[in-house]
């Protein structure tokens, strides 16, 4: 906060300001932050966190900040945290005071630390903060300080303690996390609270609302693996910060009955609504809830029919030679339905059971539809096929014919009645799907 001229004043300033702060604040408890990195481009005013993971840095969260304007300017170079107060009383060289919120040390030399922007001296009264230079976040305009939205300063205090990295420099990229979206607040008062401090009596808090990002199916074949979690990111936009590792799955139901996560599977038909729930302490006030966002999705069935067109002798009977009909869920052959159309024209419908009795009387083609239900959703898969019907004189049989419909009329009768067990378990069977191309 000091400007060039207030340097003049350090060694004086800089022991008043640490017997105010210790007489008004105590100094926090640290948490861990060996893994903790904070870089600082003043040139477009942002800072990043960088976090250790797996031995190498990586961004993690951005903050808008304001550094040092034509009063003062922030120094360059690489610093290690030094104190922090839950409040500190800065002071300029003619006696006017500011309070500031979570303050930590950068620059001992210069007085250069992180805090909140700045309140008027009215007693580390909430209420008092400048309105612009909150306003003033993103841009230049401290003495020299960084400084943030209570919030922000908040988790650098909650997650930095002394001996934490600091790096400033100046860059035209704002950094591998960019800019975060501003908040505003209104300039009508001089003062006012901070709109991110999550006290619970805050009443202008504004804090931008978490943006779900879903990339997975909102349909799923019967048995294809689904997980209820994977396809979704969900970012703080206030910090262009991935929570996702925050996601909570709150409420499941399937056609409009709740049920249980752990015993979700595809192996169960229906509607589905997928109820998350997101709650980052960094964007709420306190004792205030997360947000909710719900997503729908439908794990459906496909039918299919399978049969072929083929050739018999007068007077010879199954309609339902070669065919089969299944879902991915189950089979569905014999509920299925047969529909004959004669040579003449007449039509007969009738079940599966009555299709293999089914006796063909004339001479010509016939014309079988197979209809099934599909079981979810609920609807009709059909199949036509062709029956050529021949009188017994017309069937010349060449040696080495079989299994197309042309033989003699007892290879004919054994290959119409006869499927053994291997052969239906292999029609039963849901054969690849594509749920992609659904």
């Amino acid at each position: 906060m000091l400007t060039k001229k207030k340097n003049l004043l350090v060694v004086a300033t800089t022991l008043f300001i640490l017997i105010m702060a210790a007489g008004f604040a105590a100094e926090r408890s640290h948490a861990g932050s060996t893994k903790l990195w904070l870089k600082i481009n003043k040139k477009k005013n942002v800072m990043t966190v960088y976090k250790k993971s797996g031995g190498k840095w990586k961004p993690f969260r951005a903050m808008l900040c304001t550094t040092g304007g034509r009063d003062g300017i922030t120094p360059s170079g690489t610093f290690y945290m030094g104190y922090q107060r839950r409040w500190l009383t800065m002071i300029s060289e003619i006696g006017d005071k500011t309070n500031e919120q979570y303050t930590s040390l950068v620059d001992g030399r210069t007085q250069v630390y992180i805090h909140s922007v700045w309140y008027y001296d009215k007693g580390y009264d909430h209420a008092s903060q400048s309105t612009r230079a909150f306003n003033r976040l993103g841009s230049h305009g401290s003495h020299g300080c960084i400084r943030l939205s209570t919030m922000d300063a908040k988790w650098v205090y909650d997650h930095c303690n002394p001996g934490t990295k600091i790096t400033i420099y100046s860059d035209k990229n704002s950094g591998p996390l960019g800019r975060p979206k501003k908040i505003y607040v209104s300039t009508k008062k001089r003062m006012n609270w901070d709109p991110t401090d999550p006290l619970r009596n805050n009443p202008i808090f504004k804090m931008h609302k978490p943006v779900f990002k879903f990339k997975k199916s909102k349909s799923v074949l019967y048995g294809k693996k689904y997980k209820l979690k994977s396809g979704i990111t969900v970012i703080n936009p206030n910090a262009n910060q991935n929570i996702t590792y925050r996601l909570k799955i709150v409420k499941l139901t399937r056609n409009g009955k709740k049920i249980s996560t752990k015993k979700f599977s595809t192996k169960k038909l229906g509607k589905y609504k997928a109820t998350y729930y997101v709650r980052d302490p960094y964007m709420v006030q306190n004792g205030r809830k997360g947000t909710k966002k719900v997503f729908n999705f439908t794990v459906y069935d496909k039918a299919t029919v399978n049969a072929k067109d083929y050739t018999l002798k007068q007077n010879e009977t199954n309609a339902t030679y070669g065919m089969s009909a299944k879902s991915c869920s189950k089979s569905l052959t014999k509920t299925s339905s047969v529909t004959i159309t004669a040579p003449d024209g007449t039509k007969k419908k009738m079940s599966y059971a009555n299709a293999v009795k089914f006796k063909f009387t004339q001479l010509g083609d016939y014309k079988v539809t197979y209809s099934v239900t599909n079981p979810y959703p609920k609807k009709t898969v059909t199949k036509t096929i062709t029956v050529k019907v021949e009188s017994v004189e017309e069937v010349r049989p060449q040696p080495g014919e079989s299994g197309n419909g042309s033989g003699t009329t007892s290879e004919q009768g054994a290959a119409l009645q006869s499927v053994t067990p291997e052969q239906k378990s292999k029609e039963e069977t849901c054969a690849p799907f594509d749920e992609d191309k659904h």
